[in-house]
């Protein structure tokens, strides 16, 4: 229980994390957790909503959206996260700078890869 506690504040000073962070976070601070273990406290993480899914695999702490919400850099940030190359648009970039005359709700990101769409509590992503 101490170590999932442990884990859990480590985890909320970080912007966004994976399983693989969760590993090495694991071994830098002895958790000595197995991976089974791993899977089932993110399991319980995300039941508990101390953790939030961003995509499948990536996460972020309920804490550490809660205080970054209202920073714009921050949701362009994972804008740029959730979909790999990529950059912000410049219906977003108008936007930011009040320049659009019509209301934008989703962050849009420019890829040249597949075009994906993500819904999550830290916004809509396109």
């Amino acid at each position: 229980m101490k170590s999932r506690k442990n884990l859990l504040e480590q985890l909320k000073i970080l912007p966004y994390f994976s399983k693989k962070t969760i590993i090495q976070l694991n071994k830098q601070f002895g958790f000595n957790l197995k991976d089974s273990t791993v899977d089932t406290y993110i399991s319980r993480f995300l039941q508990n909503k101390e953790i939030l899914p961003l995509k499948n695999g990536l996460y972020v702490s309920a804490d550490f959206l809660d205080k970054h919400r209202n920073d714009i850099s921050y949701v362009f940030y994972l804008a740029n996260i959730l979909r790999k190359p990529s950059y912000i648009s410049s219906w977003s970039a108008l936007q930011y700078y009040n320049l659009a005359t019509e209301a934008i709700y989703s962050i849009t990101s420019v890829t040249p890869k597949v075009t994906r769409s993500y819904k999550t509590k830290a916004g809509n992503f396109a």
